[in-house]
């Protein structure tokens, strides 16, 4: 299994912060906001990385008991000694089960690097509750900018390079009400990070955010 440790990040996101600014967290909390609406919910984001999203869940949403996880014991030390108001916990995205079903997982930029995609996808749903909440982010590599998205990506660890068609027929399979943006995103010189969402542009953006409500048989 490939290593996320501190030397990951620094090689693959060596502006990690840069590379996750307050608006493109805003822009994913907004997303899942507004198909939640008021309430206090769990919520669990898996493959946290160094741990901002999850922080700024936990910071704008003070009555959700927020969650997370990544594989690496020393970066999950690291970011709980950071980041108190969210409860870190080692392990791989859909291996064991949480104490009680979830209102909603987030996996951002996560899915492309884990194994056995497919039984994994379907664990964390089984982890979240009928009608929850689940919500990702992928770098998608069809398309016209599909050679642009295969020659900037440098990172060893990503194992599915998918086209979108290929995420929402994954999706489908275990999820109801599925909506879908594109994500156009990149850190230009100078370090200001470029980040907008379109749907009128999905079928061209290099990444995607998928998000949908969790279907039990």
């Amino acid at each position: 299994m490939a290593e996320f440790d501190a030397s990951y990040f620094e090689a693959n996101y060596g502006d990690y912060a840069g590379q996750n600014p307050i608006r493109k967290l805003e822009h994913y909390h907004g997303v899942i906001r507004r198909r939640l609406g008021a309430g206090a919910f769990r919520v669990l984001d898996v493959g946290c990385g160094l741990g901002l999203w999850a922080d700024h869940l936990a910071t704008v949403e003070p009555d959700w008991s927020v969650s997370a996880m990544d594989v690496d014991p020393g970066v999950i030390a690291f970011n709980a000694e950071r980041f108190p108001n969210v409860a870190f916990t080692a392990g791989r995205a859909g291996d064991g089960s949480p104490d009680r079903r979830l209102d909603v997982i987030t996996a951002m930029d996560v899915l492309e690097h884990v194994p056995e995609i497919n039984e994994q996808f379907a664990r964390l749903c089984e982890w979240v509750e009928p009608g929850g909440l689940l919500a990702f982010v992928v770098p998608v590599y069809d398309g016209p900018l599909g050679p642009v998205v295969h020659v900037l990506d440098n990172d060893p660890t990503h194992i599915w390079k998918w086209p979108r068609n290929r995420w929402l027929e994954l999706s489908g399979s275990h999820l109801d009400e599925i909506e879908w943006h594109g994500l156009f995103r990149l850190l230009a010189p100078g370090g200001y990070y470029i980040h907008f969402s379109s749907r009128p542009l999905r079928s061209i953006a290099p990444a995607i955010m998928v998000t949908g409500r969790v279907r039990h048989e």
